[in-house]
């Protein structure tokens, strides 16, 4: 019942996509409302005060006022691009797990030597990239590719994971959070990514050096205590490997240029054209190849196991949808806006400083920085605070990618602390605080001297 009550969410962005009846409108908001109220009792831990606490503030916010239902009804909608991305983009990962390429490239990889520094950034680069299909099932696929190699560093292997990810949400075409910023400030993905993927490259590199000497103690360690082989047994055919290797760079290639291509080419936005790629790419594909059965298998998967195991962070997000579009609705909104001009609008560089330390600051006490994007891009105009809509867009991206690095509220920190049965605020903030201040002088800097 959980996993159709949440498709069903789907089905409701085609429909506000497809119509403009205000009637069909009324009826969707309404029953995303009762999604909401209905997911409540089933939501726990710091997800489920964050979320009661959003939905309070938002009730507070209306009190008084005579529209109160209409208002909140027409705020359910706000962040349901986000969900239907979270629940569309991992149908892109079924061809990689389908078409036999994990067994490829864990078989390549076993016959790496084990050269830390080298591991370290191939994993980093895959994690990276596969993040962008994957998006956190790239956490697992990678952990499990990392048993080829002989680093047992848990330290080292969370920070390449949570890094390898994070630093995705900055220029990725397929996360809500992106679709979230194009659409409001009206600019073009290709446009934004021009700025923020240099930025997404700096901050890969900076990963890698701050962990420089955690490699060396690995290497040490490696070379002084004789470890059990764990590579595969076997062997690989080079020509097999090559082809299977291209095959996987043209699915990737093809599953993100078709996205592109739809959004340029046709009316559609960028959220309809990943959730329609998403949909219709990996049947074509598994089709092609002769692994539609993995295709079922794997989307019976993710549709019953998946899927209910996210209705939390559904419901967070369309809560957080709805306290933004109700605090735009405000008088509180005029004066919050007022009051970062008095304080800080003499200066983009300060005013740059002050909305990026909110959303990392709130990320490390557990609210998801999504949230407070959300709030940012439906709240603020950027003209309004003197910043351009790209430099604004690029800012908060940015800032985004540090908090989720650090967030103890984020999957990705949660992820890795279960897995690596490790206390949540030890994988998220002590072992990447180092990074997370290099990555945010660098983001100011970098807004600064190479975006407009």
């Amino acid at each position: 019942m959980k996993s159709i009550l949440s498709l069903l969410l789907i089905v409701s962005f085609f429909i506000l996509q497809l119509t403009n009846d205000p009637y069909v409108h009324f009826i969707v908001d309404v029953y995303i409302f009762l999604y909401v109220i209905t997911s409540l009792p089933y939501i726990k831990g710091t997800t489920a005060k964050i979320t009661i606490g959003l939905l309070g503030m938002t009730i507070l916010l209306l009190i008084g006022k005579k529209d109160f239902f209409t208002i909140l009804m027409e705020g359910a909608s706000t962040n349901l691009s986000i969900v239907c991305i979270f629940l569309l983009t991992p149908l892109l990962g079924i061809p990689v797990k389908a078409g036999d390429y994990l067994k490829t490239l864990d078989i390549l990889l076993s016959k790496l030597k084990n050269n830390v520094y080298l591991i370290y950034a191939i994993f980093l680069f895959l994690t990276h990239i596969f993040s962008v299909i994957l998006n956190i099932g790239s956490i697992i696929i990678n952990l499990h590719l990392m048993n080829s190699t002989k680093i047992q560093s848990k330290r080292l292997k969370a920070s390449i994971l949570n890094r390898g990810y994070t630093t995705t949400t900055i220029w990725s075409p397929y996360l809500g959070i992106m679709a979230l910023v194009v659409s409001q400030l009206k600019i073009d993905w290709s446009t934004l990514a021009f700025y923020t993927l240099g930025y997404a490259a700096i901050s890969l590199v900076v990963a890698f050096l701050v962990d420089l000497k955690l490699m060396k103690l690995e290497r040490e360690r490696i070379m002084v205590i004789k470890t059990p082989e764990t590579c595969s047994e076997e062997p690989i055919k080079g020509i097999h490997v090559v082809y299977k290797m291209l095959e996987l760079f043209l699915l990737l290639s093809l599953s993100m240029g078709l996205v592109l291509l739809v959004e340029k080419y046709t009316s559609l936005s960028m959220v309809l054209s990943i959730s329609l790629v998403a949909i219709l790419f990996p049947i074509v594909w598994c089709t092609v190849r002769g692994c539609l059965v993995n295709y079922k298998k794997e989307f019976l998967a993710h549709a019953t196991k998946t899927v209910p195991n996210m209705q939390s962070e559904f419901t967070m997000f369309l809560v957080a949808g709805m306290f933004s579009y109700v605090f735009v609705n405000s008088t509180v909104s005029g004066k919050f806006i007022d009051v970062l001009n008095v304080l800080f609008g003499s200066s983009s560089l300060v005013m740059s400083i002050v909305l990026a330390l909110i959303i990392i600051l709130t990320g490390i006490i557990g609210l998801h920085p999504a949230v407070m994007l959300t709030i940012f891009v439906t709240a603020l105009k950027p003209e309004l605070i003197g910043l351009t809509p790209i430099y604004y867009g690029a800012l908060l991206l940015g800032s985004v990618g540090i908090a989720n690095t650090i967030s103890s509220g984020t999957a990705v920190n949660n992820l890795l602390a279960n897995e690596f049965k490790l206390n949540l605020f030890t994988v998220s903030y002590r072992w990447n605080r180092l990074y997370a201040l290099i990555s945010f002088i660098i983001l100011l800097l970098y807004l600064q001297w190479f975006v407009i």
